[in-house]
């Protein structure tokens, strides 16, 4: 996956920060593995974060088909049909048939549910049956969509987006009186210098606002009063603030009992916490069950006073590990070889064989 492919490069502040750097491409990777490390099949996020949700669902797409297909996939598959029971089983066929040789979109998704509606079914099953769906192999990481509110792109009391880089931001609990200090201060029209100069709603920030929290008939007396100058700019910006903190009072008014007892925010982060962490170590697990990373077989030396390092041993671990990062490595081997296919070899006082199946090891020295 090449970073560089990212479907949306960001120019606002190109004049102000250097983009050339790797933090900037590996940004949409590292949120790619927030996502793809718990199994999301629904992100919430803004209009100008869709493409680091496709960006996800590509680098899942190609995991998927390079390490999906394990050995007997179709005879496991079936075997996992069996599990669903006749009924089941039976419909499971007739919608893969529909949508493999027919297209049928519909008898897709019809698979799907039927699928996630099978509780009793094993993980491992039943994403096997995910992949064979589509005549593909088993899905290992799930690709996600974005899921989109209303308001998709909310604007910021500027006309940009509403970021805090941009510092334009109205906060989810601001007081009313700093709701109507902010919005009071926006921008309007640059053509309206005098209250009774006509202005253009589509050339004022205040207007995106409108369109969000304002209904029809407020919407068509704010076209009809700025074009002729009828009501001024702050009178157009009253229905805002008020919508504004009309929607913020039921926030704040939650947000009191967490601010009386912040023990109650803690016990949440804690169980949300072991919640992921609980489906982050599934993900791993099949990860590198399918790519052959098997830990287990790496062996620890005979005699723990034995472990240290030789001059130069660290630079010989694969893919530039370091010591810590494989601990059960013994301290006594030492790299021989590598080979591009199935197996590693390690050699040494204690001998040992780390699994890869299709990684290339590339071995430098510093």
């Amino acid at each position: 996956m090449n970073a560089c492919r990212h479907t949306r490069i960001s120019r606002k502040n190109s004049t102000e920060k250097d983009l050339a750097t790797y933090g900037f491409l590996g940004y949409p990777l590292l949120q790619s593995a927030d996502i793809l490390i718990y199994r999301a099949n629904l992100v919430p996020v803004g209009e100008d974060q869709v493409p680091h949700v496709e960006i996800t669902r590509e680098i899942a797409r190609r995991f998927n088909h390079v390490f999906g297909r394990e050995p007997g996939f179709e005879e496991k598959a079936e075997i996992a049909i069996k599990k669903l029971g006749a009924k089941r089983g039976k419909l499971y066929r007739k919608l893969r048939t529909d949508y493999l040789e027919k297209g049928d979109g519909d008898a897709l998704a019809a698979a799907r549910s039927l699928l996630e509606e099978s509780q009793n079914l094993p993980l491992g099953d039943r994403e096997r049956l995910f992949g064979y769906i589509e005549g593909g192999g088993k899905v290992i990481l799930t690709e996600p969509k974005a899921l989109l509110t209303e308001a998709s792109k909310m604007p910021g009391l500027d006309g940009q987006k509403m970021s805090k880089s941009y510092n334009n931001t109205i906060g989810l609990r601001e007081t009313p009186e700093n709701v109507g200090k902010k919005v009071k201060t926006m921008p309007t029209d640059p053509a309206r210098v005098k209250r009774t100069d006509p202005g253009d709603p589509g050339k004022c920030p205040v207007w995106q606002l409108h369109l969000i929290y304002s209904d029809d008939a407020k919407k068509k007396w704010v076209q009809e009063g700025c074009r002729s100058a009828s009501i001024g700019c702050i009178e157009c910006k009253q229905p805002v603030i008020d919508a504004i903190v009309a929607e913020q009072k039921p926030m704040r008014e939650r947000a009191e009992r967490y601010l009386d007892d912040p023990t109650l925010v803690r016990n949440i982060i804690a169980d949300g916490c072991e919640k992921a962490r609980k489906l982050a170590q599934e993900t791993l697990r099949d990860v590198r069950e399918v790519m052959g990373l098997d830990y287990s077989l790496l062996g620890e030396s005979s005699s723990a006073n034995s472990r240290r390092y030789g001059s130069g041993d660290q630079d010989h671990l694969p893919l530039r590990m370091t010591p810590t990062a494989i601990p059960s490595i013994s301290r006594g081997s030492r790299l021989r070889s590598t080979t591009i296919g199935s197996k590693s070899g390690f050699s040494g006082r204690s001998s040992t064989t780390l699994r890869f199946r299709w990684i290339r090891l590339t071995v430098t020295s510093s």
